[in-house]
């Protein structure tokens, strides 16, 4: 009977370390997701499509400045 509680103890540690060991590996994919979405233009949702586009507009004019096109 008391190494039945003892082994439960034991499983109960053991299931409580997955957990903290799942969490951690799915805030560190939270981060790296946010920090892709960050870098991909568009791919996030706050600033919009017309910021992409004032970009690119700038982007035009930097290449007619310097006679790239």
């Amino acid at each position: 009977m008391e190494e039945d509680l003892i082994a439960m103890q034991w499983m109960r540690k053991f299931i409580n370390a997955l957990d903290i060991v799942g969490q951690a590996r799915r805030e560190k994919i939270s981060e790296r997701m946010k920090t892709l979405q960050d870098l991909v233009l568009g791919c996030n949702k706050k600033p919009g499509l017309s910021i992409i586009k004032l970009g690119l507009g700038e982007l035009n004019e930097w290449f007619v400045f310097e006679g790239i096109v």
